[in-house]
């Protein structure tokens, strides 16, 4: 990327934007960091009044070659929205139209700066949800998760992101505004690459974060899947129409207690694979330590497992043992069913009150939380956001444990272990010493060589970032990388959209906290 003059830049800007510009070092500060560990100061911060507000910044960018990152809660954990040039802050393209809503589910389009907290209130009045259910929902926006890709506890029912989009609008690299799949020209053009990608280099996993998706690309038709899990390299996404589903009428949560990963592993294949919860949910030690006293003396992790609805199946019953219809028998006999299934649970504890539900769940959705607080100052150790986010096919999440066992062992470094366990997602929290720092490479090379092997990708919903971008190539080959850059001249031209994410050697400018 060409050099460029960022007081011009500034001018520029002030001149084409009716929305505001900050260029002051209050504006740098703030909008330098996000919940990673990392800080990129950015020239200039645009909170756009309208799209063409949006479409405006981005040919003052391509004019000038500076880089412009689109923004919305400041909730990702792999710096995908941190840059040089110009940052765009979302916060007002925020609209929520409902466009279709039936007795099963519809459809809504919504802004990208729409949090997901709102659109849960709107959906909510309605009866619906949205089915991917990131851990920080309140706070992210609609954006950011078609960004990532996000996907959330219930993902094993929902599906992720790129399994409730039916249609993206965004602004390209150009200026021009483009809603995809309707845009025909576009739309060819994706899937004329897509159609080349050696699909085989991708991972056969529930949920996939990593490059870009076009193995979800089948046709013209699914030409905007491939903006999900961009992290805005293609364009500024500025709205989506999402597919929202009934609201369940009941849950069942079962807590399972077990004294090591390995049988908790073994129990999470068994019961994914003979029921169909909505949620397998996996805690360590750390994170029974935060939640309290309760457990057995020998408890090292815990299985949250939910079901959804009033049938013997959807409450934990195995498929093959028949049906009922009366929902406290039901909830019954899923107790049971799920007890058949967790062999190697200590204990068990079934759940059918929503508030007790809704408090366990607190506890699972704050394990981020309680990964940071265990953090000892004194010795000043690090959490460097790198191998957080792996996924694999659920039957070799066993070695996926194996393999950070044998890491720690290795290294010598402590590791807070907790996911998605029924996607086969687990989030390693990797803790280091700051004078330990320097094994960080070689840590991710093993552990990441390792989970492609086993078939997985290297981030299945946070993205790559400045955290995994470097690994795209690992995990899908030259030729796709190189296919992932026609992609990326195609919709952005002047290479001006969040440059050095995805596309690691893409001019980005980042730097680690």
């Amino acid at each position: 990327m060409t050099a460029y003059d960022a007081a011009r830049l500034v001018s520029k800007l002030e001149s084409a934007i009716s929305g505001d510009v900050g260029s002051s070092p209050h504006h740098a500060r703030y909008y330098s960091v996000d919940s990673s560990s990392y800080a990129v100061r950015p020239d200039v911060v645009v909170i756009p009044r309208d799209v063409e507000d949006v479409s405006a910044a981005v040919r003052v960018a391509a004019e000038m070659g500076a880089p412009i990152t689109a923004r919305g809660g400041g909730t990702g954990l792999v710096g995908g929205a941190l840059n040089c040039g110009i940052i765009l802050d979302m916060r007002n393209i925020s609209g929520i139209r409902i466009v279709r809503l039936g007795p099963a589910g519809g459809s809504v389009e919504a802004g990208a700066g729409a949090t997901k907290g709102r659109l849960d209130d709107v959906l909510g009045a309605a009866g619906m949800m949205f089915g991917p259910n990131p851990s920080v929902g309140p706070f992210c926006t609609v954006g950011g998760m078609v960004a990532n890709n996000a996907a959330g506890s219930r993902s094993l029912k929902y599906g992720a992101t790129i399994d409730n989009v039916s249609g993206i609008t965004i602004v390209d690299g150009t200026g021009g505004l483009t809603r995809l799949p309707d845009d025909a020209d576009a739309a060819a053009g994706i899937w004329d690459i897509a159609r080349r990608i050696n699909r085989s280099r991708y991972p056969d996993v529930p949920k996939n974060s990593s490059g870009y998706r076009l193995d979800a690309v089948s046709s013209a038709a699914d030409a905007h899947r491939a903006i999900v899990g961009s992290e805005g390299t293609l364009g500024v996404i500025i709205s989506a129409t999402i597919d929202v589903v009934r609201r369940p009428e009941s849950r069942t949560l079962h807590i399972l207690e077990y004294e090591t990963e390995q049988d908790a592993a073994a129990d999470c294949m068994e019961i994914v694979g003979a029921t169909r919860p909505s949620a397998a949910e996996f805690v360590d030690r750390t994170i029974l330590d935060n939640i309290g006293g309760g457990f057995g003396s020998n408890a090292q992790c815990l299985l949250f497992v939910e079901y959804e609805g009033e049938n013997p199946t959807a409450t934990g019953m195995p498929r093959a043992e028949g049906s009922g219809s009366d929902a406290r028998g039901a909830a019954d006999s899923g107790e049971k069913g799920v007890a058949s299934l967790a062999r190697k649970a200590a204990r068990q504890t079934v759940m059918t009150d929503e508030q007790e539900i809704s408090r366990w769940w607190g506890y699972r959705d704050s394990a981020l939380h309680y990964s940071l607080t265990s953090i000892d100052d004194d010795t000043e150790e690090v959490v460097p956001h790198v191998i957080e986010d792996a996924v694999v096919p659920l039957g070799a999440l066993p070695e996926l444990f194996a393999l950070l066992h044998r890491i720690r062992q290795k290294y010598g470094a402590r590791i807070v272990t907790y996911g998605h366990a029924g996607s086969g997602n687990i989030h390693a929290r990797l803790v280091l010493k700051k004078g330990e720092i320097g094994s960080l490479g070689r840590i991710a090379v093993e552990y990441f060589e390792r989970v492609i092997a086993l078939g997985g990708s290297t981030t299945a919903e946070h993205g790559d970032g400045l955290a995994r971008s470097e690994f795209v190539e690992m995990q899908y080959g030259q030729e796709n990388v190189r296919l992932f850059a026609e992609l990326k001249g195609l919709l952005d031209p002047s290479s001006v959209m969040n440059p050095g994410k995805i596309l690691a050697d893409n001019n980005g400018a980042a730097g680690a906290l």
